[in-house]
């Protein structure tokens, strides 16, 4: 029963504070007539987020790992004070909007209060519950975290949740003995089992205690709600156990190898099984058995809880199912997904907290299927081979440990992936292949850990939402066919959509993004390499980028975790939305150190950076891009080069070529503005370049523009030299081929072109009158081309 009353005085003013609920809980409000029920209580509201995250609400917490939900989705917790008889008073919640389902993992922890427990109720006795066709069926891998007095428990979707005890009270309680004495005392299992469920109700539960002395093994079947345990050190040998009704074993030793046929719920807690373990789940849930609705005929959970298997797992999913298979605590030495069927929409496979030593999945996935790896011990080896089928999305989640061998994941298929890795570390290998997905797939990917090995990342099909924030120490490299370090990350077609961002502290680092031709890299891109680090940069070739973000030193940018960056760069004045590298970071003395950026179809920004280079190197190549590039307030010791680009801004940068290269060289690049700058020399304008060169403050030689035209204003040449007879002539070749040479240009030393004394600017002022030079009465200085006022 619920009911209606008016709390208002409870609302929270801290959506966050636990305090409110738990005040509720130390004085609950009287009942209309002092009678029991559940009444509407304060309402706690939320939001959901796709990036993932901890929501509280009124002391509930929700804890979401990323794209969990499509979309930030706004939530509400209801309270419900009071009990119906069975919820611990005060921690029922009704959530909503009810009947959101998650497609990834989400855990709620609800909170207790110790002295208002009932009598006979321990914390540890706590069991989260899910309202289902008027009662409360308890979520079996619900656990109670004393220190925090919270209950946790990982929840598919909303619906009605509160606390319940664990404790049961058996309708009868059977044994099984050496020698029976008659009554409720029997010589085998099977006839236990048989007598309890003779007669059994749909809500009855049984339990049957084997003694020492007695051999099990065979075949056993539960046709009824029941629990085993053993007394005075019996073991069970290999058995084939049929479970049929919900079945609870408890601190049983199997000696021998074990196959459950589950089709409904099973408990496995604190067994040990000295041999393998085959879990088949295959038969359609009994009739009656209170399982789930599901398009899917299986949807028996099964939950190892502090059990240890020694041998082999095998979960066998012999038909489409709608199962948990949770595996908490204990250990299990080698678990393997197999079978011909699918994990379908609400089916989650989870191992968490204990010691797992080796995980193999081959297994199909659709709808919000997931596989978590949830702060587990002892990881060797985790290799999976996913087909992912539509309709929906899987997902697997990695939270919290550590994998000591290897990571290899491949997915395929047509259907979506989600992969979020938070807080784990990689001591070897790191491998994820998804080209054999078919081009519908999607796959959403956070990396949010530690790589110590290699990473290899083959992604194919569309990522949409790829956030990477890991330490890569052993080695990566986005690119599209070459390697580095025996690693890649390779992203042939597709899009990106989301944000894709990168952290390297490593010095060895050698990174690599490149992309293939039908790439579209329609999001952000942001990495970020401590001055430390070495990187090789081929930025986007064959593909479109609307906005990069490259930062160095302060890897702290834009900001911690994954999700939108802390706002949109300042965009460069281009013709059109573009490409911005801000704050790139190229440190000097490492091999492979150049920023290249070829192929861009869209204009880019290159700004507030500093670009090193090994001694002889260039700092920066742009070339072949159809788009406007500009390069502003940067410093480039090692220089630049550019050629192909249409439409260049060189400017406000006060340092380009000091390390002893031409400090800008530009090749057939019809329309160029080079202004404010400080730089060791303009090189190598090549045919066709009309260049407007203004306000520059020039320490060597300015080459030729050869067959185009060159406008010199204002600039100072504080290093050109004097080398008569040299076409190159310390300032320009031939400079009769320059319409605009400006006679306001500082010349610190003078060209003799002709070797005749005089100063060739322009060749009309190269004669001599009684032994002087004319002076330098020059061309007007050319205004800007009308070309230049778009950058």
């Amino acid at each position: 029963m619920k009911m209606r009353i008016a709390v208002a005085a409870l609302v929270m003013l801290n959506p966050g504070c636990a305090c409110q609920v738990l005040d509720l809980i130390r004085n609950p409000p009287t009942l209309p007539d002092g009678g029991a029920g559940l009444l509407e209580g304060p309402v706690f509201t939320g939001e959901l987020l796709p990036e993932g995250g901890t929501v509280p609400l009124g002391g509930l917490e929700l804890d979401a790992v990323p794209r969990a939900v499509e979309a930030a989705t706004p939530i509400q917790a209801t309270v419900l004070v009071g009990t119906d008889g069975v919820v611990i008073p005060n921690t029922a919640f009704e959530m909503g909007p009810d009947g959101l389902e998650f497609m990834g993992r989400v855990e709620m922890r609800i909170p207790y209060y110790d002295a208002m427990l009932p009598e006979g109720v321990a914390a540890e006795d706590l069991v989260m519950a899910r309202r289902e066709n008027g009662g409360w069926r308890a979520l079996l891998d619900s656990r109670v975290d004393v220190e925090t007095s919270r209950v946790h428990a990982v929840i598919a979707g909303f619906s009605t949740y509160a606390l319940i005890s664990s404790k049961v009270t058996y309708r009868r309680t059977l044994h099984v003995r050496a020698q029976p004495s008659g009554g409720d005392e029997f010589g085998s299992v099977p006839e236990a089992l048989a007598a309890a469920c003779e007669g059994a109700g749909a809500d009855d539960r049984m339990e049957v205690v084997v003694h020492g002395g007695v051999t099990v093994d065979g075949t056993l079947t539960s046709a009824c709600a029941v629990d085993l345990r053993t007394e005075d050190g019996a073991t069970f040998g290999g058995v084939v156990f049929n479970v049929n009704r919900p079945t609870q074993l408890n601190g049983i030793v199997f000696t021998g190898p074990v196959t459950f046929n589950a089709a409904d719920t099973l408990v496995l807690r604190s067994d040990t099984f000295q041999s393998t373990v085959n879990l088949v789940l295959t038969t359609p849930a009994a009739t009656g058995g209170g399982q789930p609705l599901s398009l899917c005929p299986n949807a028996a959970h099964t939950t190892f809880q502090g059990s240890r298997v020694l041998g082999n797992l095998t979960l066998d999913y012999q038909a489409d199912s709608d199962a948990n298979v949770v595996v908490n605590g204990g250990q299990v030495a080698h678990v393997a997904l197999q079978g011909g069927g699918t994990l379908c929409s609400h089916a989650r496979v989870e191992f968490s907290e204990g010691l797992v030593e080796n995980i193999e999945a081959a297994v199909r996935m659709k709808g919000g299927a997931q596989l978590n790896l949830v702060e587990v011990s002892g990881l060797q080896n985790v290799s999976s081979d996913l087909e992912l089928l539509l309709p929906g999305r899987a997902s697997l989640n990695m939270l919290r440990h550590e994998v000591a061998a290897g990571f290899s994941l491949t997915t395929r298929g047509t259907g979506d992936f989600a992969l979020d890795q938070e807080s784990v570390t990689f001591r070897s290998q790191y491998r994820w292949d998804s080209t054999g997905a078919d081009v519908v797939a999607r796959a959403y990917w956070t990396l949010r850990a530690d790589i110590d090995g290699d990473a290899d990342l083959q992604l194919g099909g569309n990522i949409d939402g790829a956030w990477a924030l890991a330490n890569l120490r052993g080695g990566v490299a986005f690119t599209a066919g070459a390697t580095a370090r025996n690693t890649r990350f390779e992203h042939a077609d597709g899009t990106v959509e989301g944000f894709l961002k990168i952290r390297s502290t490593h010095d060895e680092l050698a990174f690599m993004l490149t992309a293939g031709a039908a790439a579209q890299y329609n999001g952000q891109l942001d990495i970020c390499a401590t001055a430390a680090a070495k990187l090789q940069l081929t930025l986007v070739k064959y593909a479109t980028l609307l906005e990069a973000r490259i930062a160095g030193s302060n890897c702290g940018l834009p900001g911690p975790g994954p999700g939108p960056s802390p706002g949109p760069i300042p965009p460069p004045t281009l013709n059109s939305e573009g490409v911005r590298l801000v704050e790139v970071t190229l440190p000097p003395a490492q091999a492979g150190n150049t920023l290249f950026i070829e192929n861009m179809v869209l204009p880019l920004l290159v700004e507030n950076s500093t670009i090193h280079a090994l001694p002889g190197a260039i700092g920066l190549i742009a070339q072949r891009s159809t788009e406007p590039f500009v390069m502003r307030a940067c410093v480039v010791p090692d220089g630049a080069y550019l050629t192909d680009q249409v439409d260049v801004l060189i400017e406000d940068n006060p340092d380009l070529g000091s390390a002893g290269n031409v400090g800008l060289a530009i090749l057939r690049t019809p329309k160029v503005i080079i202004r404010r700058n400080t730089l060791s020399g303009l090189g190598a304008l090549g045919e066709g370049t009309n260049a407007f060169v203004a306000d520059n403050d020039v320490h060597s030689q300015v080459a030729s523009a050869g067959a185009g035209i060159i406008g010199v204003v204002r600039n100072n040449f504080m290093g050109a030299t004097l080398d008569d007879g040299n076409p190159g002539c310390g300032l320009f070749i031939n400079p009769s081929g320059n319409s605009g040479l400006d006679p306001e240009n500082d010349i610190a030393s003078i060209c003799d072109y002709t070797g005749n004394g005089c100063a060739d600017f322009p060749p009309s002022t190269d004669a001599m009158v009684d032994g002087s030079c004319l002076g330098s009465t020059g061309f007007p200085p050319p205004a800007a081309p009308a070309w230049a006022e778009g950058l």
